[in-house]
């Protein structure tokens, strides 16, 4: 977090300016992942394998650890995602235009989409006749339960959904921080 308000003064540059500092700062932490990754002794707890084909052989490469995360896994995530940052600024239609939404209150989302994801998965519950508790008693939704779990494809189906509905109250969010200027509101 806090290097994100450092980071801001970055966006405070001209264009030309801020873009060769986030290709730099992007494609430099790219650059180190690979060099880190490969020497195979630092930056993550689990060292990499060869594995028989390329694509498994890539997947184990970039496989590092996200809790607590790693600093191969900070590379290889926030290198990529600065180094799009000039890219998606273009972006200057309506799909840019709904990234929009959600980048101007980050927290605001963060917060509901754990709470939007928990009723989610009770409700889906409850359908398919687990009880109630099975999800709010004692963290129990945590633990290894018998039955419950899905494939990866209807765990994207989820989280589209969830995405989707958060718009419309991130949105709201959105245009609430934009017309009433208090200062508590730009940490949400």
């Amino acid at each position: 977090m806090a290097t994100g308000y450092c980071f801001g003064s970055i966006f405070k540059m001209p264009e030309a300016q801020r873009n060769k500092w986030l290709y730099s700062i992007g494609l430099g932490a790219i650059s180190l992942f690979i060099i880190i990754r490969s020497v195979n002794i630092y930056g993550d707890p689990r060292a990499w394998i060869r594995q028989d084909s390329l694509l498994h052989h890539l997947l184990a490469f970039i496989r590092c650890q996200k809790y607590p995360p790693s600093l191969d896994y900070l590379l290889m995530t926030i290198g990529p995602a600065i180094t799009a940052l000039p890219l998606l600024e273009r972006l200057n239609n309506s799909i840019g235009k709904i990234f929009t939404v959600y980048g101007r209150v980050p927290m605001f989302y963060y917060i509901l989409h754990i709470y939007l994801l928990h009723f989610m998965a009770l409700v889906t519950g409850v359908l398919m006749g687990f009880p109630a508790s099975f999800f709010t008693a004692n963290g129990a939704l945590f633990g290894d339960k018998h039955g419950w779990g899905f494939g990866l494809d209807v765990v994207y189906l989820y989280w589209l959904s969830a995405v989707i509905i958060l718009y419309f109250p991130s949105k709201w969010f959105m245009n609430i921080k934009m017309t009433h200027k208090k200062w508590w509101l730009s940490y949400l």
